[in-house]
């Protein structure tokens, strides 16, 4: 008789998690919640009505994606963001509530994900979002905001086509005045003209309102600050030369500068959308698949024109294009991009096969559940890529520099206006050159010069396999001094080969055996044996009741009798496996991994540039023996390190970037200054390393290095290009070389720039 009754489950009234019984509430922070005590630690400051049903837990448990009492996460759409400084202005929300824990926005999607604590008030952050001029969105967990961003495209060509439209007729009515008509025409043609302005005034401008306005609010300058005073400014003094009958209006100038800003940041959102865009090509799958279309007809499809329920046959090596069901009676898979499990693993009909599966076998037929885009594997791809460039640091310097570069512009342009007396100036001229300097000297390009640059490198790495968690990785390898690689499956293939045999030679009999016992077997060790002994493989021996203990060893009945093979227990440098009868030992086989065919040439190139080390877990003379076929100096081969040793030898040397797998070099990783890891399953190694390498071999980290070097010249090069057209520029627009209208054709000229050198950098 059991001396405790059962007691009846209780929920907690907070979260509806499980609880102790007689318990309401699983932990202290849910009892608190669900108290009023919690409302007292909120800011005095009151939500709106519009946003005030967000704070009601009712409401916004719909809407939070973390599904934790501890936490409240949400995804918003932020409609009106113009350029990084939008971005980095919402990033430092955290400093207008503590109870903000981080904010990370995703400036090509406007999307904005919002981490807070568990009392947190999500409609107040919207109407705080709101007053920086912005219009928030809470998207559901289902959500993803692409309509509502394709809308606010909508209205952005719409802004631009009323502009367009508008300051193309003022140019029309403007060209006969600059030749020479006047009297009562003239006055005609330049209202038309202030009347043409309006809707460009009233309706295209409203995003530059809104930018300057949350930009006074904030105390923090933005880019439309300058360009909403150099239109307004125009406005307003071309209608008060027009009242007064003088005849320096700026209507053309200043509708034609609106319209090509529009257009600029228009071009520039979509190039950035583009490039910041997930490579849709998945670098693990092969881009063309056979597919049954009847019973007795096969075709082959792109890997995006395959579809929920198309039936796909397989071939040995072929990776699994995405979810489904096995259609074959069984198949032998390896599982090691998605579960980082080494040894291949048997699926029966009717089981659930991953995208990112290996085929082994020779042959199977399986039903997709999911398209390639859609399976587990390619949402946490896409992720891992669309989070890289918010993580990148350095990319706050080029808002910084924008924001120099905009406090000089609007500093200088106010000087002109003021001093233009003192200058010798009139005041029109001193207008003239103040507004040439606030169109021309544009800071859009510098603030997208970094983000692009890195966005492409990101897409170029992804590209050639190369998966690169944060942008930062660009910024930390040209600090890396020493380069430490792990042993197995990073310098060597992870695949044995057989090397030496006792006695020597085996037995035709016993080579025969072995193979029969290994038939069925996908072990690395059994691979080793088929390709050790190819003339034996035609008269395999027919082993009974095989039975495969994965990872440990592998027995049968041959002749009525137990044969088995399994590692020795006897201490070795090398692995060794014995074949057994019963209990008696009758012969021994060495294996060693393989050494990747372009290791020795790969450190040969690195050794000029970097500290080389080798750092394995494996006995230091098996680790001597294979620095000596490297070009490893014999102090940097280190053998016999657990994990731990590893991490320790890492964080003594400063600027190491370590490169190894991703389960057992975890802790070295943590310490890197990069750590990239070669193997294991791709979210794990995410979460443990900076980089993973999809693509089998060290060539990649080559690849890295060029990449990681051409993004830093590419960096530079557009600081350079978007730094000098305004110094030059704005210098012409003080010295009076540039009158507005010239200064609106100009300004778009530096985006150009920007573009063509990312694009170059690209290649």
């Amino acid at each position: 008789m059991n001396p405790h009754p059962t007691a009846s489950l209780t929920l907690c009234l907070q979260c509806g998690a499980p609880t102790s019984p007689g318990r309401n509430y699983c932990c202290s922070a849910c009892e608190w919640l669900a108290s009023d005590e919690w409302i007292k630690e909120l800011p005095a400051r009151g939500t709106p009505e519009k946003w005030r049903p967000y704070d009601d837990r009712q409401i916004w448990k719909n809407y939070d994606q973390s599904r934790s009492p501890e936490s409240l996460k949400f995804h918003l759409h932020v409609a009106g963001l113009q350029c990084s400084s939008c971005v980095h202005l919402l990033e430092k929300l955290p400093e207008y509530d503590p109870a903000i824990r981080e904010v990370r926005v995703r400036y090509g999607e406007s999307d904005l994900f919002l981490e807070m604590n568990p009392v947190g008030r999500p409609g107040w952050v919207a109407s705080l979002i709101e007053e920086m001029g912005y219009e928030p969105h809470f998207l559901l967990p289902s959500e993803d905001g692409a309509e509502l961003q394709e809308e606010e495209d909508r209205g952005l060509l719409r802004r631009i086509a009323v502009a367009g439209a508008c300051s193309g007729n003022i140019m029309l009515f403007t060209v006969p005045i600059y030749a020479g008509l006047a009297g009562s025409w003239k006055d005609l043609f330049n209202l038309i003209g202030l009347l043409l302005f309006l809707p460009i005034l009233l309706y295209s401008a409203v995003p530059f309102y809104k930018g300057a306005w949350a930009a006074l609010r904030t105390g923090r300058i933005n880019v439309d600050l300058p360009l909403t005073v150099a239109m307004l400014g125009g406005f307003v003094a071309s209608t008060w030369n027009f009242l007064r009958g003088s005849d320096f209006l700026y209507f053309d100038s200043t509708a034609g500068f609106l319209f090509l800003i529009l257009v600029s940041r228009w071009f520039l959102r979509k190039s950035h959308r583009h490039w910041t865009k997930p490579e849709e090509r998945l670098p693990w799958t092969q881009e063309i698949y056979q597919v049954r279309v009847s019973t007795n007809l096969i075709r082959g499809k792109i890997l995006s024109q395959l579809k929920e329920d198309d039936v796909v046959q397989l071939s040995r090596q072929d990776v699994v294009p995405a979810d489904g069901v096995l259609t074959s009676p069984h198949a032998v898979f390896s599982t090691a991009l998605n579960s980082g499990e080494p040894f291949p693993r048997t699926f029966q009909q009717g089981q659930k096969i991953l995208g990112g599966y290996q085929l082994l076998s020779d042959e199977a037929v399986m039903t997709l559940a999911k398209s390639p885009q859609e399976s587990e594997m390619a949402k946490a791809w896409k992720m891992a890529q669309k989070e890289a460039l918010y993580k990148g640091r350095r990319l706050s310097l080029f808002d910084q520099a924008s924001q120099v570069l905009l406090g000089v512009v609007l500093t200088l342009g106010l000087l002109v206006l003021v001093a233009a007396p003192w200058l010798g100036l009139t005041w029109e001229d001193g207008f003239q050159r103040a507004l040439a300097l606030w169109i021309v000297a544009c800071p859009c390009a510098l603030a997208f010069g970094g983000p692009l640059a890195y966005a492409m490198a990101l897409r170029k790495a992804s590209k050639n396999g190369i998966l690169i968690k944060s942008a930062d990785v660009f910024d930390r390898l040209p600090q890396v001094k020493n380069i430490a690689f792990d042993k197995t499956g990073t310098l060597t293939e992870g695949r044995l080969r057989l090397v030496e045999t006792h006695p020597s030679p085996l037995p035709p009999f016993w080579k025969s055996l072995i193979l029969g016992l290994e038939k069925d077997s996908y072990h690395p060790v059994a691979h080793a044996f088929r390709e050790a002994w190819p003339e034996h493989l035609n008269d395999t021996k027919s082993v009974e009741q095989v039975h495969e203990v994965m990872g440990s060893k592998v027995f049968g009945i041959f002749d009525h009798k137990l044969y088995s093979l399994q590692a020795s227990p006897k201490e070795s440098d090398a692995l060794v496996i014995e074949l057994r009868h019963d209990q008696k030992v009758l012969a021994e086989m060495e294996f060693e991994d393989i050494l990747r065919p372009e290791a020795a040439t790969l450190l040969q190139d690195l050794s000029p540039r970097y500290d080389l080390y080798l750092l394995s877990g494996d006995k230091p003379s098996r680790a001597a023996r294979l620095g000596e076929s490297l070009p490893l100096a014999a102090k940097n081969v280190f053998g016999g390190l657990s994990p731990s040793d590893k991490a320790a030898f890492i964080e003594a040397k400063s600027e190491t970037l370590m490169i190894g797998d991703g389960a057992n070099d975890g802790p070295a990783f943590a310490k890197a200054a990069v750590s990239i890891a070669m193997s294991g399953a791709l979210e794990q190694s995410l979460r443990l390393a900076d980089v993973y390498f999809i693509r089998s071999g060290l060539l990649s980290l080559k690849d890295l290095l060029q990449i990681g070097a051409s993004v830093q010249k590419t960096v530079h090069r557009n600081l350079f290009f978007a730094l000098g057209y305004n110094v030059i520029a704005g210098a012409f627009a003080l010295a009076g070389f540039m009158n507005p209208l010239i200064a609106a054709l100009l300004m778009p000229l530096s985006s150009a720039l920007i573009l063509l050198s990312t694009w170059e950098g690209s290649r």
